[in-house]
């Protein structure tokens, strides 16, 4: 049946200025003067006014706790591709970013290069000076690394353990090295004070001019296996990922002879 009343089904609360409902009962008040409903209305209105001062107020606290959540799921999202102890990227924040620095490159033709950056002799930092000291060697590589990058551009993470991989657009091999070079440099400057004594870091890197056709993993390991030809070289240097392939032409060649 249906009775001409319309209820609404939003359940949607929306508070009213409480100076507009005294408004109201002040004109049903001179329009209905000496009514004895009006006293009802005046104790309903009042009550009404108290209980929409506490749903405001829980309205309040319910959207703080709304922001509270997604502050809290931004911090985890955050966390989840940040390496704690640097406040680098960490490998599975990089990959996200490579993903997109592969689709750039594949769609607008720009070159981008990889360093794969290892620490030389990172255990034997640890065993002589201690985990702790070992981490602020991590730290302090990182931070002049961060130094030496191009703000808003390169893009440095944590790859693992003493390994760090950095993303830049370059354009060329020319550019690529140099800037390889000029890490290189940075890493020899920095000094880590220790109880022990100063802790001064080397580093191998293998460089690597990213190809549009090929997958992002083959890039990233052709940039590995030029660093741990940096590292089989007597560490302490960059090495290209395309002068290992000179290099093993060169070999054939001298096989063949």
């Amino acid at each position: 049946m249906n009775t001409g009343v319309r209820i609404d089904q939003t359940n949607r609360y929306e508070s009213v200025d409480e100076a507009d409902l005294r408004h109201w009962f002040e004109e049903l008040s001179a329009r209905y003067p000496g009514h004895p409903l009006l006293v009802e209305f005046d104790i309903l209105l009042t009550r009404h006014i108290h209980l929409q001062k506490f749903a405001d107020r829980l309205t309040h606290l319910s959207d703080r706790q709304s922001l509270k959540v997604i502050e809290a799921n931004h911090k985890l999202a955050e966390k989840a591709v940040i390496d704690p102890l640097t406040g680098l990227l960490n490998r599975r924040g990089m990959y996200q970013l490579l993903e997109t620095a592969y689709r750039q490159l594949e769609g607008d033709g720009t070159l981008f290069g990889l360093l794969l950056v290892d620490l030389d002799h990172f255990k034997r930092i640890n065993d002589q000076f201690g985990h702790q000291d070992g981490d602020d060697t991590l730290v302090g590589v990182s931070a002049t690394m961060t130094n030496a990058l191009r703000k808003g551009q390169d893009l440095l993470s944590r790859w693992g353990g003493e390994e760090f991989l950095i993303l830049l657009p370059v354009e060329g091999v020319d550019a690529l090295v140099a800037i390889a070079n000029k890490l290189l440099l940075a890493i020899r400057s920095t000094s880590i004070a220790s109880d022990a004594g100063l802790i001064q870091p080397t580093a191998s890197i293998g460089a690597y001019l990213c190809d549009r056709q090929e997958p992002m993993d083959v890039s990233v390991d052709k940039a590995d296996q030029a660093m741990y030809k940096a590292k089989n070289k007597g560490r302490n240097q960059v090495v290209l990922f395309g002068d290992l392939r000179e290099e093993t032409s060169d070999a054939e060649t001298k096989e063949h002879e």
